[in-house]
Parts: structure tokens; C-alpha cells; sequence
């Protein structure tokens, strides 16, 4: 009994995740729609220097990578006017999860799903 419980949650945890990739995979890829990039400054060292300088930062801060990825997408004859949208989103106070230098291929897998919890947790709609 616990081994089919154990199997299905973690058939369930690997389609979870192959689904995600796929999503993501496929909204990234057909430029049909603008590409969102969302900005989540970290104070990682948690310096107050670092802090004024995330305070200071605006969205057009990020403008130049609007304005170079419209530049390169006319050039390979993307019909978007706008290619990307950046967006400044409120400093996050957690650090991402790290990754342990020496993690097996199963450590690896717990740290993916950790960092997609924590950017579920962290992000904005």
C-alpha cells in the first residue's frame, strides 16, 4: 500500500514538473506574445548600501533591455513591436534556496522543486 502511494505522489511530482517545463517551454518560444521578464531585486548580502541602491531603482532602469531586444527582434523579422516586457516587482527578503556544490542527481531534482516553490511563494500575479 505505501509503495503505490509513494508511486503515484511521485508520478504526480514528475508530471508537475514536465508540465511546467512544457508550459514554459512553449510560451517563450513562438512570439506570438510578449515575452514578461519580471525583476525580483534580492539585498543578498544585506548591506544598507545595497538596500539604497534596490530602493533607487525604477523600471527605467531596465528600459535599455526593452529597447535592445525590439532593436534585435526587428532585425531577425519578429513582428512584435515589443518583444519584452520588463517589470520591477518589490525587493524579496528571502534568498533563493542555494545549491550544494556536491549534490547527487536526486539533491539536484529536491533543489529544482525547492526554487520553483520559492519563486511560486515570492512572485507577484
Amino acid at each position: 500500500m505505501f509503495r503505490t502511494i509513494r508511486l503515484t505522489f511521485l508520478l504526480g511530482v514528475l508530471a508537475f514538473v514536465a508540465l511546467g517545463a512544457y508550459l514554459s517551454r512553449a510560451r517563450t518560444t513562438d512570439w506570438d506574445l510578449p515575452l514578461w521578464i519580471a525583476i525580483h531585486p534580492i539585498n543578498a548580502d544585506g548591506s544598507a548600501a545595497t538596500a539604497q541602491y534596490l530602493d533607487a531603482l525604477s523600471k527605467e532602469t531596465f528600459a535599455p533591455i526593452e529597447d535592445f531586444m525590439a532593436h534585435e527582434a526587428a532585425r531577425y523579422q519578429v513582428t512584435l513591436s515589443q518583444p519584452v516586457r520588463v517589470e520591477l516587482y518589490g525587493r524579496v527578503d528571502e534568498a533563493p534556496p542555494a545549491l550544494d556544490r556536491s549534490a547527487s542527481a536526486l539533491g539536484r531534482a529536491l533543489w529544482s522543486l525547492r526554487l520553483r516553490y520559492w519563486a511560486w511563494r515570492n512572485g507577484e500575479d
